[in-house]
């Protein structure tokens, strides 16, 4: 009962919010300064960029002139979204720039041992990393585990953003003005904080349910990773931690999860060039206009519980998150060691 109650306001707040209309009508009040300026000398880590949103942040932030490193998992797609984004980049600065400054990495971010290989590399070759955007992600509706026996969204969504978000932490504090966004979804205003059964072994295995499940997860880390490295420690630059929903965007990805969904409201989608406005915002914002560890919708910061009651809730400790983090890198640490 308290699940479809809180389903029942997320609808509510996604017909009202989430959509296309949503976006425009906020769009009115931006202001755009920050997103012209010139980001040379800028690397910036996009994870799923071959295509939806991970491709249009990619290209927003290429056209602006940051070294942007394109993290995919399939070689052939990768290199041909690199060889689009290039032209695009060059046809868009009127020549000026050829988007030699975009780079492919190829990593399944589902796969704990790819993604320690990627971040130990990049720590150390010594780039600095000004901005990680966490935006690979996938909804399994099958249970299905990996190679490394992890349930497959779990890996992609939770796993493997907490992994490589810390793998990269190293980078991410050598660099001044450095940010993490993580792209979450509202979905998880459904759902509840799960520490203990996180791949859902546990009774039958709905793979929607584990997606939400999964981006809850990724606003609490967020939160997390603000508590403990936010602030300035010695000989540390302060990190920046932002978690956001992009609306409902019509993205492959969206088309092949809930094709009803998508076929039922595909007029009335997001572009996934507005998806992707507040990730790039976040990636450019001074840090002065942000709030460490929120979690942002168009810009702005929005609720992170649909219900506050104590029967519908989904409110949680931090000690919780500490649990969730904990239980984590014991999972990752049991796989790469194995």
């Amino acid at each position: 009962m308290a699940h479809a109650w809180r389903s029942m306001l997320f609808g509510v707040e996604g017909w009202r919010h989430y959509m296309k209309s949503g976006y425009e009508a906020r769009a009115k009040h931006f202001d755009d300064t920050c997103l012209r300026r010139d980001l040379t000398g800028t690397h910036v880590m996009v994870t799923g960029a071959n295509a939806g949103i991970g491709y249009a942040t990619s290209k927003a932030l290429a056209v602006q002139k940051a070294h942007v490193h394109m993290v995919c998992r399939n070689k052939v797609r990768g290199e041909a979204a690199l060889a689009t984004l290039r032209a695009e980049v060059a046809e868009l600065s009127g020549g000026v720039s050829d988007g030699a400054n975009v780079s492919l990495h190829i990593c399944d971010i589902s796969s704990m041992a790819a993604v320690k290989a990627l971040s130990d590399a990049y720590v150390l070759k010594g780039d600095p990393l000004h901005a990680l955007i966490n935006n690979a992600g996938c909804m399994v509706h099958e249970r299905t585990s990996t190679p490394e026996g992890i349930e497959a969204n779990f890996a992609t969504n939770s796993l493997g953003t907490w992994a490589l978000t810390e793998g990269l932490m190293p980078a991410l504090k050598r660099t001044a003005d450095a940010r993490v966004v993580t792209v979450s979804s509202a979905g998880m205003l459904t759902e509840q904080l799960e520490v203990k059964d996180v791949e859902m072994k546990n009774g039958k295995f709905d793979g929607t349910r584990q997606y939400a499940l999964n981006k809850r997860h990724q606003v609490a880390l967020t939160q997390r990773w603000a508590r403990l490295h936010g602030g300035e420690s010695e000989g540390a630059n302060d990190v920046g931690f932002y978690a956001m929903h992009p609306g409902w965007s019509d993205t492959d990805a969206l088309k092949t999860a809930l094709p009803g969904f998508y076929s039922s409201l595909k007029e009335k989608l997001r572009t996934p060039a507005q998806g992707a406005d507040t990730v790039v915002w976040l990636s450019m914002a001074p840090k002065a206009v942000l709030k460490n560890g929120a979690f942002y919708l168009d810009r702005g910061v929005v609720p992170i519980h649909v219900s506050t009651s104590f029967l519908t809730g989904t409110q949680y400790k931090d000690e919780a998150v500490d649990r969730l983090a904990s239980a984590m890198s014991e999972r990752f640490n049991g796989v790469v060691s194995a």
